[in-house]
């Protein structure tokens, strides 16, 4: 999701600044960067999520999707959104937090003794 965050702030730079977002960031960093449909695939991305939400939009609008199949897609939706929102947010505190316990404890809590 952090990605996204991203990539969304570097295209809206990128138009802000009139595509001069590559020289300052060159000017910044002191590194050649290339283009921004080299350095990202974000645009295709949206584009191909967006042909995808027209198509099941139709398929939904002409009767070709049933209510079941509607209520399953918006369920594995939930639970992929749930997965990206614990693995992007929450799992680092939890590693973070299983190494903090572990030098507390002198070493890893899976040893035996």
């Amino acid at each position: 999701m952090w990605g996204a965050v991203v990539d969304t702030v570097d295209i809206v730079f990128t138009t802000a600044t009139f595509g001069g977002s590559e020289e300052i960031y060159e000017w910044v960093s002191g590194e050649d960067v290339g283009s921004l449909t080299e350095r990202n695939i974000m645009a295709k991305g949206v584009a191909d999520r967006a042909t995808n939400a027209l198509n099941y939009a139709g398929d939904v609008l002409t009767g070709n999707k049933s209510a079941k199949e509607m209520g399953t897609d918006a369920l594995e939706a939930a639970w992929s959104g749930a997965k990206g929102v614990y693995s992007d947010f929450i799992e680092p505190f939890v590693k973070d937090g299983q190494y903090m316990l572990e030098e507390t404890q002198g070493g890893t809590l899976d040893q035996v003794d």
